[in-house]
């Protein structure tokens, strides 16, 4: 899937929530701004600004079914985290399953995106 088809069904997902879409359009292009002064490869970071609040207006219910289906510490994340923090778990699990996407700095970009961790990758930084 092309980051154009993504931009097409984000157009779709988020027609009822426009500042979303805009906020996600934004950090795509923060991304690359970043990316460009950093070297970084400015496909894999559009990819993951574009995926990294995917699933940010599915119920909690469902964040914590995906996140119950996908994770072997699926209690530790539920307990430790709030209810706004858990679409990134959900949002990596949708980007590798819905959209295909296998590159880890891509899913880690996505998945620390609102918690952040030691050590990140400069694609975890920016998206971050």
């Amino acid at each position: 899937m092309t980051t154009d088809d993504v931009i097409k069904e984000l157009t779709e997902i988020y027609s009822h929530k426009p500042n979303r879409f805009k906020h996600v359009l934004g950090v795509r292009d923060t991304a690359i701004a970043l990316g460009k002064l950093h070297g970084a490869d400015l496909e894999k970071l559009e990819l993951a600004a574009l995926l990294h609040d995917i699933t940010k207006y599915y119920s909690k219910d469902k964040n914590i079914e995906l996140i119950t289906e996908n994770f072997i510490n699926h209690q530790e994340i539920i307990e430790q985290f709030n209810e706004h923090i858990l679409h990134a778990f959900s949002a990596y699990i949708v980007a590798k399953e819905l959209y295909g996407v296998t590159d880890k700095d891509v899913l880690n970009s996505i998945i620390n995106h609102t918690i952040g961790k030691a050590n990140m990758s400069i694609y975890e930084k920016i998206i971050f």
